[in-house]
């Protein structure tokens, strides 16, 4: 972990992100926690307050995103989505590489992505739709998948490429909104046991309060 004594750098705090999606899951997840739990922070509160801003990589090299901030004297927060084995190893090291770094702090999913700590139950409820969520599943995929099935849709593996991005682009926009709206502490602590989720947030919230 990064060294954080001193002085804090000025400005407000950096939460980058893969995309998006994670953004919404963050500022979602925080708002519920705090709702039981006002010592979580609410992120969402703290970007109107000014105290961080979020910063969506948009995916592609996250090296490059990594190092683009470096010049910047804010403090940093960088959260990567484990994703598969292939590409495991390479996002540990930047992780590690990152936390070297004064008033740095990264982390890395222990889960393939955000998707993966929403529970079957909170899916259920905002989509009708029933799927068992693993730890290493593609969740958006998973769910396209069995939409297709339930509705008579056309077979995934007739549609093109583009069809299919744009497919899971649409369900991981609902996977973070709408999903994320019916989790509660205790679907997230299942899973979620080591409370991940939790540690992230109080990290960022000690990065703006520090």
């Amino acid at each position: 972990m990064s060294a954080v004594s001193g002085p804090a750098p000025p400005g407000p705090v950096l939460v980058v992100t893969e995309g998006k999606h994670d953004i919404e899951f963050l500022k979602r997840i925080s708002r519920i926690l705090h709702g039981y739990d006002p010592r979580v922070p609410n992120l969402g509160q703290l970007e109107a307050e000014g105290k961080l801003l979020f910063l969506p990589g948009g995916g592609g090299d996250l090296n490059a995103w990594a190092t683009r901030f470096a010049a910047l004297p804010h403090p940093r927060f960088f959260l990567f989505d484990r994703e598969t084995a292939a590409v495991r190893a390479e996002r540990q090291a930047l992780v590690e590489a990152l936390n070297r770094k004064p008033w740095c702090v990264a982390f890395l999913t222990s889960l393939r992505a955000a998707e993966n700590y929403l529970h079957p139950s909170a899916i259920l409820a905002a989509t009708g739709v029933h799927v068992a969520v693993g730890d290493d599943d593609d969740v958006a995929q998973l769910l396209a998948l069995t939409v297709l099935e339930l509705t008579g849709g056309q077979p995934w593996e007739s549609l093109s490429r583009r069809a299919r991005t744009r497919l899971c682009n649409q369900i991981k926009r609902v996977l973070n909104t709408t999903v994320v709206e019916h989790m509660t502490p205790s679907l997230l602590a299942e899973r979620d046991p080591r409370g991940e989720v939790r540690h992230w947030l109080m990290t960022i919230g000690g990065f703006c309060t520090p």
